[in-house]
């Protein structure tokens, strides 16, 4: 007799200011008939097997496997195994310039590792918005079919002076384009070509030294961290220890 692992149940979470939304599916049995979306969808089988059929291709699709279909690609599937299905789904209802993706079945497990880690940041109380939409597009770099132009020379650079600037803002990766006159994907490339590391890791370091000087001077770890431009103190405290190897309060304690 086929058991489910748990009680069948399907969710919907619009996030990234509406988006995107993500889609999850627990325990589910049935099929899904072949139909089309007029957005890009990403998703990962968690676990059970489904036997899809994409066009007049077929894939037989197990635990593990990421997909990412393109708007208007006919596609659908059944169950073939035992088990239940569990699948994680992002569909980009509003990213106008999402490039064509290199799919559907996705061979990369890095991708797929980079998808899981993008849905835990999504799951959590408070959604670091910027540094979530950075991940988002560094997955869309890697299953692009074709790679962005190569930002102007000088872009790297005006994106870094920027961000030194704004360091206590909200800032996204709209915000860096415009500063390089590129896309999303364009910065985020040059950023990390010059630098080694992406634009909101660059941030995150900017405002924990700002942070850092603030509690030196015996400020409290929540004006510390509204101060150097973090969504919260829990925030400030992951990445201060992230960096440091000590949390906020432990270092203004030593200092103070």
């Amino acid at each position: 007799m086929k058991q489910l692992i748990e009680q069948p149940r399907e969710s919907v979470r619009r996030v990234l200011g509406g988006a995107v939304e993500m889609r999850r599916f627990r325990g589910i049995d049935q099929p899904f008939t072949p139909h089309v979306h007029d957005y890009p969808v990403i998703g990962l089988m968690r676990r059970g097997q489904r036997l899809m059929t994409c066009g007049q291709a077929r894939y037989e699709l197990a635990s593990g496997q990421l997909l990412a279909l393109n708007p208007e690609q006919p596609h659908g599937c059944v169950p073939c195994g035992e088990e239940s299905l569990v699948y994680d789904s992002l569909a980009l209802l509003h990213w106008p310039d999402c490039p064509a993706l290199e799919g559907p079945a996705v061979t990369d497990r890095t991708a797929a590792a980079r998808f899981a880690g993008l849905i835990a940041r999504l799951e959590a109380p408070v959604i670091d918005e910027a540094a979530a939409e950075e991940q988002l597009t560094l997955l869309l770099c890697q299953l692009a079919r074709v790679s962005e132009p190569a930002a102007r020379p000088g872009a790297a650079q005006a994106m870094a002076s920027y961000l030194q600037s704004h360091r206590a803002d909200a800032v996204c990766l709209s915000d860096l384009a415009a500063v390089a006159a590129t896309s999303r994907y364009g910065a985020l490339r040059a950023f990390q070509a010059s630098f080694g590391i992406t634009p909101m890791r660059y941030l995150a370091a900017l405002r924990a030294e700002t942070a850092r000087r603030a509690l030196a001077a015996g400020a409290r770890c929540a004006d510390a961290a509204q101060e150097a431009g973090f969504a919260d103190q829990a925030h400030l405290t992951r990445v201060f220890k992230e960096r440091f190897g000590i949390t906020p309060s432990a270092y203004r304690k030593a200092v103070s």
